[in-house]
């Protein structure tokens, strides 16, 4: 007869044999290829005028591990509610392009911009290949795919430069004309929730050297078609457990941990975002199987309203509107009254090298694919780059420039704020401003840095600074906030102002926004002459309508598709409405080419089969005559160490 020892080694080997199995089956027999849920429906109703004293949005050190800071709601929000005021868009242009070498994903900025094909087509049209820094939501925003809760509506962006004209104002092209960026709730939340976005999975797929293997939405109903069959395949083998132990609950238990905890254990041989999805304890797996793997995280991004208070900042005392200060835009005002030495806004700090916004010199390059005998290659297998030619001096900077705090000619080192609407904080000059900015060490994990020269950590890949933006006196509801810039900033505004004239043809300039708005605009025909800032194009859905082109299942058949175009005659109907006659264009050009291929004719057409589409590098932000200046960082808040291009220059 075996001992005891000898009989529980056997049987304890064959349970692990029957676990592995039992596994291996589990997980070859389990696939699931159904859609998670996205968020498409639109909020209803606008935002309201909520002037409660109460914080309804904090900032505070995030729930997710290693992720630094992190937006909660300070209330209730029932789905569809509005979270946030309009925010600040600002465009990067062409930024890879004028970087060289500098690959801009490495650098801290990449966190925190996002790609434009989802945003509003005339957000696109401003280069060959656009970015967006939102400075508000979209910046302090985390991502947590399972208990994402929010989304910004991006229809709702609008474009306006709050009534300036390149004719008359030299404030134009000084501020992002890109605004109203709004942040909705996808589902009920609750307060004190810590609030997600969808970054989109490329964000996460493309550094997996950083993040892992983190569950993504489409992989969560895998995870959760794994845990149930887990739970179905463990139902059946737990009673051939019990029959066969002395200690039917002890067994059934162990035989359940060591069980889940190998399916668990997989992923560190074999990373897997399905299985790294899956319950962290085996006690979990019953509720999360009734339920969702969605929820596994939940109680931990909840924080009571109390510690928001006491490890948090409030984030939306001040609110957007059009400023009061001439040729400013747009500005911040206060929400509620805001007492003496009291938080306006939190703002953590996207730290910069001055030299990735400059800008140089060089042509857009179309490559179009040439072969004529592919029906459709002409209009859709193409794009466009900006060569930009970095022998020759930079002539201009990005508009980030003038959303950022440096030291013109002493300092390398960009500090570029972000949180809600501090974007549009505002100059006035000495005792006319009624806040500052003051550093925040709470939320500085690297405030060591103030001590270290700048190449120790200005490409650095994560934040580690911020500042406080506080009221130098009571500041009353619906009062715009204000800061002093500082005395080089205003010396250069000063200058700007003195020397600016409104550039040529300033006053037949129309941006494509302007004519898509206009729509009793009267189509100009090629005898006519050419636009001279934009191009006309024509919706694809009249070329299909007209027999000219069939559009396939799988493309899209809306007004949304366009074709370069231009019109050639034009008639009124009896009604009065104007019909116009076109010619359908491809357009190829290059270094050492210029091509304009006729491809077709449309008959017809009324004024909304037209769209107007900016030409690249045209619009007020571009121009060389645009206002640009960092906001001054402050003496007594200044480190001298920081101050390389003084000691260069010394």
């Amino acid at each position: 007869m075996p001992s005891k020892k000898a009989t529980q080694q056997l049987l304890d080997a064959r349970r692990f044999t029957v676990i592995l199995h039992v596994t291996c089956l589990l997980l070859i027999s389990v696939t699931c290829h159904a859609d998670y849920h996205k968020y498409q429906h639109e909020p209803t109703g606008f935002p309201p005028d909520d002037y409660s004293e109460e914080c309804s949005i904090y900032l505070a050190p995030s729930t997710i591990p290693g992720a630094g800071l992190g937006m909660f709601s300070g209330k209730n929000y029932k789905e569809n509610d509005f979270l946030t005021s309009g925010d600040l868009l600002v465009p990067l242009i062409d930024l890879q392009a004028h970087n060289g070498d500098i690959d801009i994903h490495d650098l801290v900025l990449q966190s925190y911009y996002w790609l434009t094909y989802s945003m509003p087509a005339f957000m696109q049209s401003e280069a060959s290949h656009t970015l967006a820094f939102s400075p508000g939501a979209g910046a302090a925003l985390n991502c947590f795919f399972p208990l994402i809760n929010t989304q910004a509506w991006e229809e709702e962006t609008l474009f306006g430069q709050e009534g300036l004209h390149r004719s008359n104002d030299p404030g134009v092209g000084a501020f992002s004309p890109y605004y109203n960026r709004t942040t909705y709730a996808t589902r009920d939340i609750k307060g004190g929730e810590e609030l997600f976005t969808d970054y989109g999975p490329a964000y996460f797929t493309t550094q997996e050297d950083v993040f892992g293997k983190i569950p993504l939405l489409d992989t969560i109903p895998q995870t959760d078609a794994l845990l149930r069959a887990f739970v179905k395949m463990r139902d059946k083998i737990l009673p051939l457990v019990a029959h066969h132990a002395t200690n039917s609950d002890d067994n059934q238990q162990t035989f359940q941990k060591d069980w889940y905890n190998l399916i668990t254990s997989l992923s560190a041989t074999w990373p897997s975002r399905v299985l790294n999805g899956l319950p962290r304890t085996a006690d979990d797996v019953d509720r999360l199987a009734q339920t969702s793997v969605t929820w596994r995280d939940y109680n931990q991004s909840v924080k009571t309203i109390d510690w928001l208070e006491t490890h948090g900042r409030c984030m939306d005392n001040i609110y957007p509107a059009r400023s009061l200060i001439n040729q400013a835009g747009r500005g911040a005002f206060a929400k509620r009254k805001i007492p003496l030495g009291s938080l306006v806004a939190p703002a953590p700090l996207v730290h910069l090298d001055v030299r990735v916004l400059q800008m140089y010199p060089g042509q857009v390059v179309t490559d179009e694919d040439d072969d004529d005998d592919k029906e459709d290659a002409d209009l859709h297998d193409h794009s466009t780059d900006f060569q930009a030619d970095l022998s020759k001096p930079f002539r201009h900077y990005q508009l980030l420039l003038n959303y950022c705090f440096g030291r013109a000619g002493e300092s390398s080192v960009l500090l570029c704020p972000y949180g809600m609407m501090t974007g549009l904080i505002n100059h006035a000059r000495g005792n006319k401003a009624n806040a500052k900015i003051v550093w925040n060490e709470d939320f500085s994990p690297h405030f060591e840095w103030k001590e270290q020269p700048l190449q120790q950590w200005i490409y650095n890949d994560v934040t580690g600074l911020a500042f406080d933006f506080v009221a130098t006196r009571d500041i009353e509801p619906g009062e715009e906030v204000v800061i002093d810039y500082g005395e080089q900033w205003q010396a250069a505004w000063d200058d700007h102002v003195q020397r600016w004239k409104p550039p040529g043809r300033a006053d037949t300039y129309q941006s494509a926004v302007e004519l898509n708005d206009d729509v009793s605009h009267v189509i100009r025909m090629s005898k006519e002459g050419l636009y001279q800032y934009v191009n006309v194009l024509c919706h694809e859905w009249y070329r299909h309508v007209q027999g000219h082109r069939v559009i396939t299942s799988d493309e899209d058949d809306s007004t949304t598709t366009t074709i370069n175009c231009q019109a050639t005659s034009r008639r009124k109907t009896a009604n009065g409405e104007i019909r116009y006659t076109a010619e359908l264009y491809r357009h190829i050009t290059g270094v050492d080419k210029c091509q304009q291929v006729l491809i077709g004719i449309l008959f017809d057409l009324p004024r909304q089969a037209f769209v107007f589409e900016d030409l690249p590098y045209t619009r007020d932000l571009h121009q060389s005559w645009a206002f640009r200046h960092v906001m001054q960082i402050p003496d007594e808040l200044m480190p001298d160490i920081w101050k390389d291009l003084k000691i260069q220059s010394g």
